[in-house]
């Protein structure tokens, strides 16, 4: 049960890494930022079943919910700048 903590751990210093890195490529950062969203999901799932809370559990829904938002929000300012670069 310990290594979900130890898997967390490790995206989110992927996540972190990554955002310092590519600082110049938008994609890898959106890709980063999903890494870090993903370790806190993971974090505060195995803390709300260690403590037997259900808050965790739906806000972990919330956390989920927002993260599909965001890459679709990224998805669509990556296609209107390619466009944008395309037509000039």
């Amino acid at each position: 049960m310990i290594d979900f903590l130890y898997l967390g751990l490790i995206f989110f210093i992927i996540g972190i890494s990554g955002v310092i890195l590519f600082r110049n490529n938008i994609i890898f950062i959106l890709i980063c930022l999903e890494l870090l969203s993903l370790s806190i999901t993971i974090w505060i799932s195995f803390f709300s079943l260690y403590l037997d809370n259900l808050f965790g559990q739906t806000l972990i829904f919330y956390i989920l919910l927002t993260a599909a938002i965001e890459v679709s929000f990224g998805l669509v300012l990556i296609i209107i700048l390619f466009f944008n670069l395309k037509n000039k």
